[in-house]
């Protein structure tokens, strides 16, 4: 503005305004704390239970009326994957709040957790399972007989008793370990053909 010689301004008499930034939005899944836009304010962003911010945490506004940082987004957080088992399978996801179950094939007994959950601090609950095949218990051979064929795995090939010449067998000659650990059948004897005992 210029003093003219009729004692007059030129120009039009300057206002000082405060310097605004635009609005900004609260992400999905999350929140913005403080709703001022003037010149050095600071807005900060918060996200829900189970989610994290990807982004600016903090925006101050500048001078020149813009936001510093990028505008965030709140995305799930998920654990790491705890891997599927050897001979089994899993389901679920790996986000927080999320549990994923266990199982294991057939023949195969599932060691440590079944179910396991992800926590907030991005761990698990429980203890990382594991499938191990099912055995059934020892044999023996019978008396005046013997095993030919024996396997005490669940799902393997069928352990066979025979007996001594002069000895017939009582009971299943071919038995197969089962998935719940046990024999399909007693082990059966061997009797003397003439007398029907199983002799000495």
């Amino acid at each position: 503005m210029t003093c003219q010689s009729d004692l007059e301004w030129t120009g039009r008499r300057p206002t000082c305004t405060a310097v605004m930034c635009g609005f900004l939005q609260s992400p999905d899944n999350g929140n913005l704390i403080s709703g001022l836009r003037l010149c050095n304010s600071v807005a900060q962003y918060r996200c829900d239970y189970g989610y994290k911010l990807n982004g600016s945490t903090r925006r101050r506004c500048q001078s020149n009326g813009t936001w510093t940082g990028n505008e965030p987004v709140c995305e799930l957080k998920s654990c790491q994957d705890p891997g599927t088992p050897w001979r089994g399978s899993k389901k679920g996801n790996l986000q927080v709040g999320q549990t994923l179950h266990f199982s294991c094939d057939q023949c195969y007994r599932l060691r440590g957790s079944n179910t396991m959950t992800c926590q907030s601090d991005l761990e698990w609950t429980g203890r990382r399972p594991t499938c191990t095949a099912v055995q059934c218990s020892w044999l023996r051979h019978p008396t005046n007989g013997r095993i030919v064929a024996y396997s005490r795995y669940c799902g393997r090939e069928q352990t066979e008793f025979i007996c001594f010449p002069g000895y017939q067998l009582r009971g299943t000659r071919r038995i197969t370990c089962q998935s719940d650990g046990s024999w399909s059948a007693a082990s059966p004897t061997c009797v003397d053909k003439l007398s029907g005992s199983r002799g000495v």
